[in-house]
Formats: C-alpha cells, sequence, structure tokens
C-alpha cells in the first residue's frame, strides 16, 4: 500500500495548483499521513484545510509547508467569497502544492481522500451506532481483539462524525487489520453517509433508544436512522442488532447477508446467536459467562454497570465474526482485568475515583440519555457504602418535545430508589427544574437545586462528605465531567488516584 500525491489527484479529480511538475514528480511524491492539525504535521503529511468558526485552514497552509507537509488539499467554500478565495489560495500555493476538489468543501474533499484510501486497504471496518454504548462496545471490541492477536486502529475519543471517521480511516496503516469506527447521528441519512466513506464489513447497533429526539422527532426516526448502518454495511457482511429489537431490521431498507442479534438475560435466549448468560457485581467491575453461538466461557471487565453486558454481548459477536468462530480467541481474550482497565475504556463512563475519606465519586458525566441514566441509577443503588448514596444530575440532552416530561421521570426514578439519599440538580434550565421536581413528587423532600458548577462546588460540604459514593451524570454540554474531577479533588483522592 502506497500512497501518493497523484493518486489523490486522480481519486478526487482535484486541480493542483503552486510549484509542481509533471505526473512523475506527483507519483514520486509519497503520503505517508494525513492531518487537519498543523500541529500534528510531519514530513510527508497532506494537510487538510477545513473551514473553521473564524478562518480557514488555508491560511496556516505556510505553517504546514515549513513543518514538512509535501502538499496541502482544500475544497472550494461557498462561505468564502471567489475574491477572498482566490486570495488565500495564491498565497497559499507560492510555498507548496494546493490540491483543490472544486466541487466540493474541505470536509467533503476529507471524506473522499478516506473513502479512496478506504477502497485500496486490505483491512476490514466495524461500524458502531446506537443511542447509547456505542463508545463502550468500541472499546471493548478493541480490546478483545487485540487480546486476540488482531492489529487494531478504533475510533480515537469522540472521533465519530464526518471529520473523526475520515480522520480514523486514514490513520490506518498496510499493518492493521481490523478499523473500528464509532458513528454519531446527527440527522436522517448521516449514518448512510459515514457508511459510504467506511464501507463496513460488519455493522453493529447498540441500541434504538430515546437519545436524539430532538432531532428526529419520534423514537420511529431514531429506529430508521439507525437502522442505516444495517443497510449500508457490505451485502457480504454481517449486522449485529439487538435481539429484543428486531424493528431495526424491519426498518432497514436493506440488510446484510448474515444477521447476528445479540443480548443478556435468558429472556432472549432463543433471539439471540451471542448471549450474556449470568452476569454480577465485583470489587472492580462485572463478571459472568457468555454464550458465544453455543460456546460458553467465562468473562470479566474492569467497568461498574450490568448494563455494560450487552456492549460486550455485541462486542463479542463481532469479534466472533470477524475471527470466524469463538475457538479461535484467545484463551483469556474475555478475562480483561482491572490492571489493564485504564488503558481500555474511554474516559467519563463510569470511571471511579477512591476517595481519601473512603467515598467513591464515579464520574460518568460524558454523556446522557433516559436509558443510561436509569441504569446508571441502579448502580449507584447497588455501590456498597455505609454513607450516602449521592446522583449529581444535570441536563440530558437533544430530547425535544419529550423534554421535560423525560427529566421528570428520571427524576422521578432517582427518587423511588430508596437506597438513594440525595439527589443534586446542576444547571439553569427547566429541564433540570423537572429533574429536581421528579424527585420532590416521589420522595416528598426536595433536591438540591443549583443553578452552575461554580454553585454547587461552592456549598459541596452541604450535600456530600468524603465517605460519600457520588454519581456525576449529565450529557457532555454541561461541563459536569469537570465537575466530577473537582469534587474528587476537594474531599481528596485516594492512592493512585491521587
Amino acid at each position: 500500500m502506497t500512497w501518493t500525491l497523484l493518486d489523490i489527484v486522480e481519486a478526487l479529480g482535484t486541480v493542483v495548483y503552486g510549484p509542481v511538475g509533471d505526473d512523475a514528480q506527483l507519483a514520486a511524491t509519497e503520503v505517508a499521513h494525513v492531518t487537519i492539525d498543523t500541529r500534528l504535521v510531519q514530513p510527508g503529511s497532506v494537510f487538510v484545510a477545513l473551514l473553521g468558526s473564524r478562518t480557514h485552514g488555508i491560511e496556516h497552509a505556510q505553517e504546514a509547508f515549513r513543518r514538512g507537509a509535501v502538499a496541502v488539499l482544500a475544497g472550494t467554500d461557498l462561505e468564502i467569497e471567489d475574491a477572498q478565495w482566490d486570495e488565500l489560495l495564491a498565497a497559499a500555493a507560492e510555498h507548496g502544492p494546493v490540491l483543490v476538489a472544486s466541487d466540493c468543501d474541505g470536509a467533503t474533499a476529507l471524506g473522499r481522500l478516506a473513502r479512496a484510501w478506504r477502497r485500496r486497504s486490505p483491512w476490514r471496518v466495524v461500524g458502531i451506532t446506537g443511542s447509547s454504548g456505542k463508545t463502550s462496545t468500541k472499546d471493548i471490541l478493541r480490546a478483545l481483539l487485540e487480546r486476540s492477536g488482531v492489529r487494531v486502529v478504533a475510533s480515537h475519543a469522540n472521533w465519530n462524525n464526518e471529520i473523526g471517521v475520515p480522520l480514523t480511516l486514514l490513520s490506518a496503516g498496510p499493518d492493521v487489520d481490523v478499523v473500528i469506527c464509532e458513528m454519531g447521528m446527527r440527522g436522517a441519512g448521516q449514518i448512510a453517509w459515514l457508511c459510504d466513506i467506511a464501507d463496513p464489513d460488519i455493522g453493529i447497533v447498540t441500541t434504538a433508544g430515546t437519545a436524539h429526539l430532538e432531532l428526529l422527532g419520534s423514537r420511529d426516526a431514531i429506529v430508521a436512522a439507525k437502522a442505516e448502518l444495517l443497510a449500508h454495511t457490505w451485502s457480504g457482511g454481517v449486522g449485529i442488532f439487538p435481539g429484543n429489537q428486531d424493528e431495526l431490521v424491519e426498518a432497514a431498507a436493506r440488510v446484510p447477508d448474515r444477521l447476528l442479534p445479540f443480548g443478556a438475560g435468558e429472556d432472549e435466549a432463543e433471539d439471540s446467536a451471542v448471549l450474556v448468560t449470568s452476569v454480577g457485581r465485583t470489587e472492580t467491575g462485572i463478571a459472568g459467562t457468555i454464550d458465544l453461538m453455543g460456546e460458553e466461557r467465562p468473562f470479566s471487565l474492569p467497568v461498574h454497570g450490568l448494563h455494560h453486558a450487552r456492549n460486550l454481548a455485541a462486542a463479542a459477536a463481532a469479534v466472533v465474526s470477524l475471527t470466524g468462530s469463538a475457538s479461535l480467541l484467545a484463551e483469556d481474550a474475555l478475562q480483561i482485568g482491572s490492571s489493564d482497565g485504564s488503558t481500555v475504556f474511554t474516559s467519563g463512563r463510569g470511571d471511579r475515583h477512591a476517595l481519601a475519606g473512603g467515598g467513591t465519586v464515579i464520574d460518568d458525566a460524558y454523556n446522557a440519555n433516559p436509558e443510561s441514566v436509569t441504569a446508571a441509577l441502579d448502580e449507584l443503588a447497588a455501590s456498597p457504602t455505609t454513607a450516602r448514596r449521592v446522583a449529581v444530575l444535570g441536563r440530558m440532552a437533544e430530547l425535544g418535545s419529550t423534554s421535560k416530561r423525560l427529566h421528570t421521570s428520571v427524576g422521578a426514578y432517582a427518587a423511588a430508589r430508596e437506597q438513594v439519599d440525595t439527589l443534586v440538580v446542576i444547571g439553569d434550565n427547566s429541564d433540570a427544574d423537572a429533574l429536581a421536581d421528579g424527585w420532590k413528587r416521589t420522595r416528598g423532600t426536595k433536591a438540591h437545586r443549583y443553578q452552575s458548577v461554580d454553585a454547587a462546588l461552592t456549598a459541596v460540604d452541604e450535600w456530600s462528605a468524603p465517605n460519600d459514593v457520588v454519581l456525576v451524570k449529565a450529557s457532555n454540554s454541561s461541563g459536569l465531567g469537570l465537575f466530577a474531577m473537582a469534587l474528587a479533588h476537594h474531599h481528596g483522592l485516594r492512592g493512585a488516584d491521587a
């Protein structure tokens, strides 16, 4: 696998500006790396210039060339006036070759570049989407494959959109066996568009829940949007979906030749090719047994939350599909110990920080929807402690017209869990009000209510102590991830966390 400037010109149909020679010179210039960040440019890089909120990336072309870029790739961004664009292009081309895809913007050009790279690459692609659980499923799948000797590239952090998916694909070289692409959804057709770039061999839908109601308006529309991954997985590939959500298959315009339902619990035994048959909580996470198409194996995961058993089942179904048989899994592949947990799971998804006073702060504030919040509250209720169990909740985003009702319902659910002693609600919005109202209606007492993170931190000793177990859960936009760590440092971290 080699990648030259001529390959890019031919694949994208770009026009070349600046100091370049003939096709032979373009063919002799190899590309080692693609980036959208000049700070990451290295010798042999192609710098893709995107339109930002304040500047256009092409304004930084000189810096990219100075750092060793062999070319700059850009589109024609229509938000910029023609005269201004011509001026920027001319300035950039003084320093090196600029490749311009004249019929699209820079983000689309990046996607087309990734699509071309994927089509000439030998590795297989796994696409993962879902209303919740997709990042944890990605993390578990990566860990299982690596422990079985498979060379993997997986989406970094939240690289799950029209920028992140192409960058993930472009970061995979010839020494890679599998690329895992997490695929987010911001509207109908988004996942189909990402699939056109990534061309997945295996498509995993973790679940279709209530997240994104604001964008799509109804759960049926959410199901249809998630089912785009099944419909656009390679016809000879594998579609993996929850065994209790057959409507995902029904909503797909077409499906792959092979479908593998997964699940957790005896009620799904008849429908699931991969099934977690038993699961329990351990000191470091969860453990149990899983049936992999008739072969039962023990497992352990260094992540707290029984709901992660379903994510494991989805990931294990993909591993069996990729390796051909459960028997080809390494003997200890499913035994992921706590000692390597810090490198397995993305932060902000149930991280537990031990406090010097004997308490724990559970940082689950990367994202939230009604299903994930109720699951997190279940885990809080089950956490062993002789002190209080405190839930700190904030807004769940993208719930649309159902937002007030769903926030009220979650507040009521927290109150109905007798083991949850205290609710703290943070946020200057009606959704936070609804959370507090749901708690008061059910429990009969008021929640601690703060308009901002700073206000909650100022009053922290009024509602928590160093020996409490405190769950922090909200959508990432609420800023409670930073709050979780601030709370932990306020009470004092213990041991390795300090």
